[in-house]
């Protein structure tokens, strides 16, 4: 499985949806944080997180600014 964070989970569940992607479950909201799956176009599970951990969100962050 493929994980990837991100910062507003239910903005890309929805563009996604728009774009015809599989989602597999609904929104789980755990109190580490909000989880989703979805099926990439060979059927691989991939797994985006939204961190409620200010520590996670600070990784989340540096990630996304990598060149």
């Amino acid at each position: 499985m493929i994980n990837y964070r991100v910062q507003n989970l239910e903005n890309l569940v929805e563009e996604l949806r728009k774009e015809g992607v599989i989602i597999v479950d609904t929104i789980e909201t755990f109190e580490y944080g909000k989880f989703v799956h979805i099926l990439d176009p060979e059927g691989n599970k991939i797994e985006s997180p939204r961190a409620h951990s200010p520590l996670l969100a600070a990784e989340s962050a540096s990630i996304k600014n990598l060149p």
